[in-house]
């Protein structure tokens, strides 16, 4: 329903009654659009246009609401999955993963075929940049740990609101979330963390020095360590 006062006719194109058409809208920024409304002359009145500004207010949390305890919500996960092997391990994910309630992304190295999309019982599907247009790809050692730490800066890069850790795993691990939110609310999710455990491979713990936590059984980070990342 449209509301109008009736007013005295004015000379100006731009103050007499007429009808205005929408002409086209620009985004100043993400919060800011300004729209334009033209009209062609008509009844002898010159032609004008009329601009508006409009700011959008989010009420959504960021990530530094601090006021509650952590649970579920504050946490993003990443799987990191090969589509070589990702249909065979689908089922992995779907024995733990809780649609609509936990978030997250699985990352994999290509697009997979329409059998392999579980859109109501898998996280969002998205594929990693390509790391071997690199430049210095051909220096890279291990460019599968490499890709694992570029998936964390993607999943930061989504955006996502009122997030506290950031939980990393492959796609065949089965995770108990509530045991991890139970872990991560011991920790101050406002300073730099990384927490995770030790890998199944005597090898990879000792080529580590028993420093480093593996992503088989996941290992989190805390949102400004992430943020520090993604920064870097």
């Amino acid at each position: 329903m449209f509301m109008f006062n009736t007013r005295p006719a004015e000379n100006d194109p731009c103050e007499s009654p007429h009808w205005f058409f929408f002409d086209s809208i620009e985004s100043e920024n993400k919060d800011v659009f300004v729209t334009t409304y033209s009209r062609r002359a008509k009844h002898r009145l010159r032609p004008c246009s009329l601009g508006t500004t409009l700011q959008i207010v989010s009420t959504k949390f960021s990530h530094t609401n601090t006021d509650t305890p952590t649970n579920l919500s504050h946490v993003v996960f990443g799987i990191v999955g090969s589509l070589k092997t990702w249909k065979g391990r689908k089922a992995y994910l779907e024995s733990w993963w809780r649609p609509n309630i936990s978030r997250g992304y699985l990352f994999l190295d290509g697009r997979p075929d329409i059998e392999s999309f579980c859109p109501y019982t898998c996280p969002r599907i998205l594929i990693n940049e390509d790391i071997r247009k690199w430049k210095i790809y051909p220096l890279l050692k291990y460019p599968v740990s490499v890709r694992v730490a570029w998936s964390i800066v993607e999943a930061f890069r989504q955006g996502d609101n009122d997030v506290r850790w950031y939980v990393m795993a492959d796609d065949d691990s089965e995770l108990f979330m509530d045991n991890i939110v139970q872990v991560l609310s011991k920790y101050d999710h406002t300073k730099y963390y990384y927490l995770g455990a030790s890998s199944e491979s005597i090898l990879s713990n000792v080529y580590m020095s028993f420093e480093m936590g593996f992503g088989g059984a996941s290992f989190a980070l805390s949102y400004p360590l992430v943020a520090a990342m993604a920064k870097n």
